[in-house]
């Protein structure tokens, strides 16, 4: 299956950049002079026939939602198109018209399937651009904390990495001592 979505894909669109990091400047501080760099990097990009290019990740897991990439709770593939929309891989600035996730597997079940991210690419690349650049402003202000589990569910490895340094399992209620999802005998 996943030869066949191969072949009918290279009709429209043809491998360009495989497993590079590109970056982004999203915030400088005018006086300070500190600055915010995004880093992300990309499974494909594929150039278009018709022009623009395609954003692909491989996943061997469940690929997420599509409302997850649309409220910023799932950025990645939003994140690689910002980039590329500004020459952030190493080349001109490139529009993204499709977004997609490919599920590959050992199974045959889901395998090879090819899972688009069905939204206005324009909107959703603004969007991540305007989150990106809040979320670091408002990190930049001295008066926001620095939360070790900000969304109090499933952590993902970078706020796990801050929950252990933060200790949270030793202050936190309801949590018994080295609970901090999973994160006992690790090194800090």
């Amino acid at each position: 299956m996943v030869c066949n979505e191969e072949a009918n894909w290279r009709k429209d669109a043809l491998p360009w950049i495989q497993e590079e990091t590109g970056r982004l400047e999203i915030y400088r501080h005018e006086k300070s002079g500190r600055h915010f760099t995004v880093t992300a990097k990309a499974d494909r990009i594929d150039r278009l026939k018709i022009g623009g290019c395609a954003v692909l990740d491989y996943k061997t897991g469940t690929p997420p939602e599509a409302y997850r990439i649309r409220n910023g709770t799932a950025p990645q593939l939003p994140i690689e198109a910002l980039i590329l929309s500004k020459g952030g891989y190493k080349s001109q600035p490139e529009p993204t018209h499709v977004m997609a996730y490919w599920k590959l597997s050992g199974s045959y079940s889901g395998a090879g399937k090819v899972q688009p991210i069905k939204s206005e690419m324009e909107d959703v690349i603004a969007a991540t651009e305007l989150g990106l650049s809040n979320l670091v402003e408002k990190f930049e202000d001295p008066q926001t904390p620095y939360i070790a589990r900000p969304s109090m569910g499933r952590l993902y490895d970078d706020e796990r990495a801050y929950a252990h340094l933060a200790r949270t399992s030793e202050w936190s209620s309801g949590e018994s001592e080295g609970d901090d999802d999973g994160m006992e005998g690790q090194d800090g």
